[in-house]
């Protein structure tokens, strides 16, 4: 196992352990630390890394990325040394920002994120709207149990009917009601 975990971390690229430096304030030997970690870590069985999914140089940057997130470099410590002086001009802080901004919102991860949250947005959605559905397909029945717990304006949104027709649903149902009370 000594030699299987050393064989793994010596595959990785270094260069990637500096572009993760550049991004974070970790050091380079924390980053390769945490890679040798990781390296064991597989070897060992005592990671959810699965061979499947893919392979274990992307699982590992994988995971030093989620590092580099996790600590990034703050506003003050990025900023080139002509802007740390108290005689900076303002416009250059804000062109730096919007470089850093932009540099950011390219980031394919975030916009991997991104979309993942909106398929679960637009997921979200689908599942209401589909339980609406089930809920309006027996109408009688729980237009009854509406009707008790939602206002009139309530039930036309929901039923998209006019309040006019929405009460006079209600009365029909109400002398439905008394009929089957009177038998």
């Amino acid at each position: 196992m000594n030699e299987l975990w050393l064989e793994l971390f010596t595959s990785l690229n270094p260069s990637d352990f500096k572009r993760i430096e550049r991004q974070c304030t970790l050091s380079l030997s924390d980053i390769e630390q945490e890679a040798r970690l990781l390296c064991w870590q597989i070897c060992g069985g005592h990671t959810n890394y699965d061979g499947k999914i893919g392979s274990f140089q992307s699982y590992i940057m994988g995971k030093l990325w989620g590092l580099a997130r996790r600590y990034p470099h703050s506003y003050q410590s990025n900023l080139p040394h002509h802007l740390d002086t108290e005689n900076h001009d303002m416009n250059d802080h804000l062109d730096y920002l919007f470089q850093q901004h932009h540099d950011f919102t390219n980031d394919p991860l975030v916009q991997l994120i991104a979309e993942e949250d909106q398929n679960a947005s637009e997921q979200r959605n689908f599942q209401q709207q589909k339980l609406m559905q089930l809920m309006l397909n027996d109408k009688e029945k729980n237009f009854l149990s509406l009707s008790l717990s939602l206002s009139i304006k309530e039930l036309s949104e929901l039923y998209l009917l006019t309040p006019r027709a929405i009460r006079y649903r209600q009365q029909n149902l109400i002398k439905k009601i008394n009929a089957l009370q009177l038998k």
